[in-house]
């Protein structure tokens, strides 16, 4: 309610297809709070002294690398290297670890705030083009694509998550994770239909050959 209020100034999307036409005019507005909120927030931050380091780590999330090794790779750095601006920006509250279902020792990364994951995968990598009057719908149109599948998705995967982990019927996860007949693929045949099968094609064979030129 804070941000619709006094960052936002009272607006908010009227529906899915007013949804391009407010991020234009409020989130991507230079003359809106809301522009700046998230460099603000990253600033009033004690604990963020390399700021250049933390805000790559960031950037690295924001980009879909949400591993150690994924992060460590886009920084063209050791893995050891950013493991303590990792750990500062976890009790900071800015990054948040997810334990992976199927591997373990190998934890998952996502931005915290829904505010600066969108200002580090939309904002910051076009922040001069942004700042020019009048560009923000061009601006949001070429970023469409990336919004949906670096902020958007990472969100709803992790609001599925939430619901599966703290509000969904117990029974309703039992009948999930329970194992389930392949829909494709040949299916496993009886032993009798499988002798049948070869009786018929042994059958064809003698057929063939004795209709064969020169077959006595």
């Amino acid at each position: 309610m804070a941000y619709r209020r006094e960052f936002a100034r009272g607006d908010s999307p009227q529906g899915p297809d007013d949804f391009d036409d407010w991020v234009v005019r409020t989130v991507l507005n230079p003359e809106t709070p809301l522009f700046r909120e998230a460099r603000y927030l990253l600033a009033e931050e004690p604990d963020l002294r390399d700021t250049a380091l933390y805000l790559s780590v960031l950037a690295a999330v924001a980009d879909g690398n949400a591993t150690r090794g994924g992060m460590a790779g886009y920084l063209e750095r050791k893995a050891t290297d950013i493991a303590h601006p990792i750990n500062v920006l976890e009790d900071a509250g800015l990054l948040h670890r997810d334990a992976d279902a199927f591997r373990e020792n190998r934890p998952t990364y996502r931005i915290a705030e829904p505010l600066i994951a969108f200002y580090h995968a939309i904002m910051r990598p076009v922040w001069d083009q942004l700042e020019r009057p009048g560009s923000a719908a061009r601006v949001w149109q070429a970023s469409r694509r990336r919004f949906v599948s670096n902020v958007l998705g990472p969100h709803f995967e992790q609001v599925c998550r939430d619901w599966a982990l703290h509000h969904a019927d117990p029974r309703s996860a039992r009948r999930l994770a329970r194992p389930r007949r392949p829909r494709s693929g040949p299916r496993p045949q009886s032993p009798h239909r499988q002798r049948g099968r070869r009786g018929r094609c042994r059958h064809r064979r003698r057929t063939r050959q004795a209709a064969a030129p020169g077959h006595r």
